[in-house]
């Protein structure tokens, strides 16, 4: 069931309307005179694993847990320029995904906080480790929600803990900028073979030394522990934050790019030229991440500025499996009844932050890497790439405020023909497309790019 050009072509057109725009903060105003960051974080256990039965997520359902390996955890960043404007937070949370409903029930639990400390801009991103417990209700028995109240309560108060951490050890510094290239640590498992093979790293350094911060951007699946796996774990971004932790002093958090597509890290090899053990190679991953994000020689200071811009986009539910779901309440996602083949849209998120002169996309889901830099061919039907349109020199923080699943070009959009979504297509290469049936429809990548694309333009128009 290949997706027609008409459809495609109605896509574009939604997108002027889809979309309710709305600025978080002030992008214009004064430069400040330096940053000040804090960093804080919470492990988050599942309460009475002896006794509750929770499921893993990631891979195949109604796989429960048996045990940990390491805690889930979730982290906090405190940034402020300032300039008077107000910090803003980066959370980042050791789990398969968040929906938006989840963060907008986090942001009210700091209502409070933002309304004194001056906060301007609240973001919660999800490194999708697929070693953790549920999140988003899709791994339980069939028909059944996997998500637990009780783990979920644990989630909501973690992020607020670190948060609040994160305020209270503020300290003024300089923020940096820097990047280092991965070598052979990633795969793509879907043509064409599009990826970043960048690490990113921002790194806060406080006056007069001790510890800094540093925030780990980085295309791949946290999946290195394979499908075998019941044990808790936040894969490989626990061990490369604490080898970072271990050599440098800095705490650290890792936040997913563009890993649609899909993008994970390969198996590591042993001294004798044969494949390790999953935990072994999750380990060794995780400290040769370290060892790039460590040697980074080429860092840049960022000027103390920030500027947030965040926009609505209403993404049409065209997904069988999402539809029946959301009714059943198994997925928890804030939803309108218009739009789409079943009257039903899903209401999500995307946003720019500009640091300095550097612009990071928030995304709320798994971006196929060539619609952020090009080379998913077809533009009669594709939506031009990020690159395209904001140029080079950006980053893209992936399930940003929400996890939608996978955004893909539309171009190679494939179905099953009689069990689309249900079933993985086939086309006529013999290559399976899988991702399509994790993905809101074949409109979301457009929409998705359409509201970037406006927020480039609200930051172009405010730094006139």
């Amino acid at each position: 069931m290949k997706i027609t050009i008409t459809v495609l072509i109605a896509s574009f057109i939604l997108i002027s309307t889809s979309c309710s725009s709305g600025n978080e903060g002030s992008a214009a105003g004064t430069t400040g005179t330096m940053w000040t960051a804090g960093y804080g974080q919470a492990e988050l256990i599942p309460p009475d694993m002896g006794t509750n039965t929770y499921w893993i997520a990631g891979y195949g359902v109604d796989k429960s847990i048996t045990g940990v390996l390491d805690y889930q955890m979730a982290k906090a960043l405190w940034l402020d320029d300032n300039s008077g404007r107000g910090g803003i937070i980066i959370a980042a949370v050791d789990c398969i995904g968040l929906p938006r409903a989840d963060v907008e029930k986090i942001r009210g639990m700091l209502k409070d906080f933002k309304e004194e400390t001056g906060c301007r801009s609240i973001n919660i991103i999800s490194t999708h480790s697929h070693a953790g417990v549920d999140t988003l209700g899709l791994w339980g028995p069939i028909g059944i929600s996997g998500r637990s109240p009780e783990f979920m309560q644990a989630v909501h108060e973690g992020v607020v803990s670190a948060v609040l951490q994160a305020y209270n050890s503020r300290k003024d510094g300089r923020l940096f900028y820097g990047t280092s290239t991965s070598d052979d640590i990633q795969r793509d498992s879907r043509p064409p073979q599009v990826f970043d093979q960048t690490l990113h790293c921002l790194r806060f350094q406080p006056y007069g030394g001790g510890s800094g911060i540093r925030v780990i951007n980085y295309a791949a699946h946290p999946e290195a522990l394979g499908s075998r796996n019941t044990l808790v774990s936040a894969d490989f971004p626990a061990y490369m934050t604490s080898h970072i932790k271990q050599s440098s002093g800095d705490d650290a958090m890792y936040i997913p790019a563009a890993i649609g597509g899909l993008i994970a890290t390969r198996r590591q090899m042993g001294a004798d030229g044969e494949e390790l053990p999953e935990l072994e190679s999750t380990v060794l991953t995780g400290q040769r991440l370290a060892d790039f994000a460590l040697g980074i020689t080429n860092e840049r200071e960022i000027a103390p500025d920030i500027a947030v811009y965040s926009k609505e986009a209403v993404l049409p539910v065209d997904n069988d499996v999402y539809v029946i779901s959301t009714f059943l309440g198994v997925v928890k996602s804030k939803t309108l009844s218009r739009g789409g083949r079943h009257n039903l849209s899903m209401v999500t998120e995307v946003g720019l932050l500009k640091l300095g002169d550097l612009r990071i996309f928030l995304v709320p889901g798994e971006l196929f890497p060539e619609l952020a830099y090009g080379g998913a061919g077809n533009s009669e039907i594709n939506p031009p790439a990020i690159a395209d349109i904001a140029g080079e020199g950006f980053l893209i923080f992936g399930l940003s405020n929400d996890e939608i699943g996978y955004i893909i070009p539309p171009g190679d959009f494939f179905l099953h023909g009689s069990y689309p979504y249900l079933q993985r297509g086939v086309d006529e290469t013999g290559r399976s497309h899988y991702e399509e049936t994790n993905s809101v429809g074949p409109l979301t990548a457009p929409l998705i790019i359409g509201a970037l694309r406006e927020l480039i333009t609200s930051e172009a128009s405010a730094s006139q």
